[in-house]
């Protein structure tokens, strides 16, 4: 038809979301369109007002179900201005009081960062003999032996707020007892981590330990890279975690309890059998690398069950 445009895929050319103006002059002025964030430079005053908007908005359980014919009827409206793919449209809700001078700010992570996330044991696979004996090289070649291993990253349950997993060791018998301990009661003057995952921010501890930390000076400084770039380039990140190495050259095993685990000598264990290797430690041998036997691993109930001290 004369004068009818047709642009890409029967779309009609509309003003850039940047640039456009009211149609109307019902519009509230040209400051309509300024979205804060979206096409308009954040100031404070616009972070300020958000944490207003925020704590004046309901739960969603407060809100009332979004009708189907709006749903259709808006995703008409953003295809008809080609917004979909970039914007949609959200439940309007809150969930806490936002505290004075403070605004909610979000991130996104590719990497575990927290106990929390990370899978159970039973759902990581296997760690390759390959990448074990790689890694023992990278180890040995960095003198990092003897002092830190490597573990296989794994939860059991779900830390609660304001706690970390704090262990410490006993000698009589030997064991390790590691339990979700209140933050504030943590001495951090005599706590190093424990074990760590790779994560955006390089390695981060989601295991403690109470005690001055070891001393890592005969390390080469080139370790922790080399060591994040083997992990990162294999896709290992979220199975391999690091480990400070416990000195005792018991063979330990690693019982579940309800939001605490405790290591054991397997001499001074009864009705418990061997689950799964879950700690590697390294050492030179006749001037290699060598990967030594098994020094933690989980225990198992002999019935079969993974959590000790339950009620059935």
């Amino acid at each position: 038809m004369e004068g009818e445009y047709v642009g890409c895929q029967g779309r009609p050319p509309s003003p850039n979301l940047a640039t456009a103006k009211p149609r109307t002059p019902q519009a509230r002025g040209a400051n309509s369109f300024d979205v804060p964030g979206l096409n308009k430079p954040l100031t404070v005053q616009d972070l300020e007002e958000s944490r207003n908007i925020y704590n004046v908005l309901p739960t969603d359980s407060q809100q009332p179900e979004i009708l189907q014919s709006h749903i259709n009827n808006l995703a008409a409206l953003f295809v008809r201005n080609r917004a979909d793919g970039i914007l949609g449209i959200h439940l309007a809700h809150a969930h806490f009081a936002v505290p004075a001078n403070t605004a909610i700010l979000g991130a996104n992570y590719d990497k575990p960062y927290c106990y929390n996330v990370l899978p159970t044991d039973s759902q990581q696979p296997e760690i390759l003999q390959s990448h074990i004996n790689n890694l023992a090289a990278l180890f040995v070649r960095n003198r990092a032996d003897g002092i830190l291993g490597i573990h296989l990253a794994h939860a059991h349950f779900a830390v609660p707020a304001n706690t970390a997993i704090l262990g410490a060791n006993y000698d009589k018998p030997y064991c390790r007892w590691a339990k979700t301990t209140a933050i504030q009661t943590i001495d951090l003057s005599n706590v190093h981590g424990h074990i760590f995952v790779l994560t955006d921010h390089g390695f981060h501890p989601y295991e403690y330990q109470t005690g001055p930390s070891p001393d890592l000076s005969e390390v080469n400084s080139t370790f922790l890279p080399e060591l994040a770039d083997y992990l990162n380039t294999n896709n290992l990140s979220t199975l391999v975690g690091l480990q400070i190495i416990g000195q005792s050259p018991a063979h330990v095993f690693e019982l579940i309890l309800p939001l605490a685990t405790v290591m054991l000598d397997v001499l001074d264990l009864n009705g418990c059998v061997p689950a799964r290797q879950t700690g590697w430690k390294f050492e030179v041998e006749n001037g290699e690398p060598r990967v030594c036997k098994s020094n933690e691993t989980h225990g198992r109930n002999a019935n079969g069950h993974d959590i000790f001290n339950e009620v059935e």
